[in-house]
């Protein structure tokens, strides 16, 4: 998760509360092979 929060920081300086708001509300998931995030025609 540090690792994509330094990569957003270093396309544009994010604010020290917008680093904190998205650690605390991120969350890594681990998707299957084979398997879709989003699928065509498909909304939530």
């Amino acid at each position: 998760m540090e690792e994509l929060l330094e990569y957003l920081n270093s396309i544009h300086p994010l604010s020290q509360s917008t680093l904190e708001y998205l650690a605390d509300n991120l969350q890594e998931i681990e998707v299957p092979k084979k398997k879709f995030l989003l699928r065509q025609g498909c909304m939530s």
